[in-house]
């Protein structure tokens, strides 16, 4: 298990207004966890738009007209980077003209994990040599809707849902500052003080999540895709297979009876599966299992802030990790 971060207990008094002589810079996020980095930071004298809602996959995100024309009238834009929102990202330039545009994986410090290479079976469902029935009964479960919503996403490198640490979260609210006190110094020292109290509130949530799963050390879980990587990673909470690696191709006959391994041989909770976006095999397997599904949502609700995420995916993990009913 990751440290718990450190952050001074001294907070500095936060006036969260501008000036009236200073107009409050206009940002958009690409997604609702750095929006609530940024608006915690940026406080309540301006509202961040989040250019891809809760209900939508940032793999292959297309903007409303409205977003469009904000993305225009920007003066910063901040996002994870292209690894998370290709189609995005190659229209900044085009759609947020007099902008700066800062990507969140490039922040110096920033932990990432890449993509393992130990799942690439995608090509096994056209190899019917070394499966049986069971198999194929379950890979008949697999469909379009278990990885459409990730499709042209390449997932071949970094994993670009690195949020899930709130190290990184807690990194990245001082560039966040930084980038915010160049559009508008006059407010440099309310920025400052905003991101200190905001990393003392997600070093207090992450606290309480670390003693709320700490006692289900010997447990584990399957998911449907796998991107919770950097929240178990940092929790300490293993991770016994995925239905979908990073690319969320359709799961072949291999990944399939690694999957039903891989829960027989492990203290199991429960198979997680990320809300709005369910996969058939996941719910499948977890019912020929007998293991209840249960749905996170790894970039939280629209409006919600980072601790408040931060706490809800605690409870999540909990309630699966915990004695089933």
């Amino acid at each position: 298990m990751k440290s718990v971060l450190h952050v001074s207990l001294f907070i500095a008094p936060i006036v969260v207004g501008t000036s009236s002589a200073t107009a409050a810079p206009k940002v958009i996020a690409d997604i609702g966890p750095v929006a609530g980095l940024v608006q915690a930071v940026l406080g309540d004298s301006a509202e961040v738009t989040a250019l891809v809602p809760a209900n939508q996959s940032p793999h292959n995100a297309a903007l409303r007209p409205s977003q469009a024309r904000a993305a225009q009238e920007a003066d910063l834009v901040i996002g994870i980077g292209p690894e998370l929102t290709p189609g995005l990202w190659e229209k900044l330039d085009a759609l947020a003209p007099n902008a700066q545009i800062i990507s969140l994986l490039d922040v110096e410090g920033t932990h990432l994990l890449e993509y393992s290479d130990d799942h690439d079976d995608h090509d096994d469902h056209d190899d019917h040599d070394d499966h049986d029935h069971d198999d194929e009964k379950h890979a008949d479960h697999d469909d379009h809707d278990d990885h459409d919503d990730h499709a042209g996403h390449d997932h071949s490198g970094t994993d670009p849902h690195a949020w899930l640490d709130p190290e990184n979260a807690a990194l990245w609210l001082d560039a966040i500052a930084d980038a915010l006190s160049e559009v508008d110094p006059s407010q440099a020292a309310v920025y400052e003080a905003n991101a200190v109290a905001e990393a003392q509130r997600i070093a207090s949530v992450s606290e309480q999540v670390v003693a709320q799963l700490s006692e289900f050390g010997a447990r584990s879980y399957v998911s449907g895709h796998d991107d919770m990587r950097y929240f178990a990673e940092h929790f300490g909470i293993t991770r016994a297979a995925s239905v979908l690696d990073g690319d969320a191709a359709p799961a072949g006959a291999a990944r399939t009876r690694e999957v039903v391994e891989a829960i027989a041989a492990n203290n199991v909770g429960c198979m997680l599966t990320e809300d709005g976006h369910p996969s058939r095999l996941a719910e499948q397997l977890a019912a020929d299992a007998k293991l209840p599904v249960l749905e996170y949502t790894p970039r939280g609700v629209d409006g919600q802030s980072y601790p408040d995420m931060l706490a809800a995916l605690g409870n999540t993990l909990a309630a699966c990790l915990g004695p089933k009913g």
